[in-house]
């Protein structure tokens, strides 16, 4: 029995060694990248992520982003203030085969939301890492397995593609995007300011798992957020919560929630205003963009004043 419980203890130490190997070399090349952003050294910053095969769109995004705001690496959200410049992991959990690992940071923002006004949130952000041949710890996109299999909310008005891993959230938007897309089209009926739901729109809103999604929180100069289908129904395309980052307590689910039903049902507006045959979007731009902040504000999804959405006039 002793020399068992010897074996045991010696197997749990050889285990325990690992592990804590592991993610000394993981917090150690993620405290790399975080010096190359400081520094503007790109070159060093991409030879620690992977870049090639299935990592080969997700990291061309990484890089396009963290080069155009260095912020974005610490976790810069559109719509987010973040409070501190500092970026410490504060979990690690390895893979049981040791090839893989994510690392979770939390960051706080503040951000301007229109019932309670300025308020402090705490967001988690996941940096996958997997072992490489040289033996070095890489950055790496979520695979599948990260994500789960995608599941569908379905009703009347709203079509919402989603992962497993976002369910908890995505239902509640999804139940919050119903209930203002009902509103919505029975307003339209008798408002000869909003182009009418047909009897058979149905928007669909897909979240995406692409890093460089997080742009379109941003839509004061992105159209990309939707387009048109076969049948001219609207499909919106929004980034999947767990890239806007993971709330870690009830208060943060909801401003995260509101946040998501805000910027979506902002490109829902527009892509109505955008897809009707009697409105011309660029030619009654500003008519059509204080229609759409006044819908936003009245069905309480934005303060008064409205957001901002400015035509691009750069071209």
């Amino acid at each position: 029995v002793l020399a068992g419980l010897i074996l045991f203890w010696q197997v749990r130490r050889r285990a325990t060694a690992v592990t804590q190997s592991i993610e000394a070399d993981i917090t150690t090349s993620f405290a790399l990248m975080t010096t190359a952003v400081d520094q503007g050294d790109f070159d060093l910053f991409q030879s620690l992520h992977w870049q090639n095969g299935r990592h080969t769109g997700w990291g061309r995004s990484l890089d396009t982003l963290v080069s155009r705001d260095s912020q974005f690496w610490y976790g810069r959200r559109s719509g987010f203030t973040l409070l501190t410049d500092e970026l410490q992991p504060a979990d690690i959990e390895i893979a049981p085969d040791l090839k893989s690992a994510q690392l979770v940071t939390a960051q706080s923002y503040e951000i301007q939301t229109p019932a309670q006004g300025s308020q402090t949130i705490t967001l988690q952000q996941i940096y996958t890492f997997e072992f490489a041949d040289d033996g070095r710890w890489l950055l790496a996109a979520p695979d599948d397995d990260f994500w789960g299999e995608w599941l569908t909310y379905n009703s009347r008005y709203l079509n919402l593609s989603y992962p497993a891993r976002d369910e908890a959230l995505s239902l509640r938007i999804a139940t919050a995007l119903d209930k203002n897309l009902t509103q919505f089209c029975e307003w339209s009926v008798d408002m000869p300011t909003l182009p009418p739901c047909p009897d058979d729109m149905q928007f669909q809103v897909r979240w995406r798992q692409e890093i460089g999604s997080l742009s379109k929180l941003d839509q004061s100069r992105d159209d990309s957020s939707f387009s048109m289908n076969s049948s001219n129904n609207p499909i919106i395309t929004m980034p999947a919560p767990t890239l806007v980052g993971l709330p870690t307590d009830a208060a943060g689910e909801q401003i995260v929630v509101d946040l998501l039903v805000r910027q979506t049902m902002a490109a829902i507006f527009r892509s109505v205003f955008w897809g009707s045959e009697n409105f011309d979007w660029y030619r009654f731009a500003d008519y059509n963009q204080a229609s759409l902040n006044q819908l936003l504000v009245q069905m309480e999804i934005a303060a008064w004043p409205p957001p901002s959405f400015p035509s691009d006039d750069s071209g």
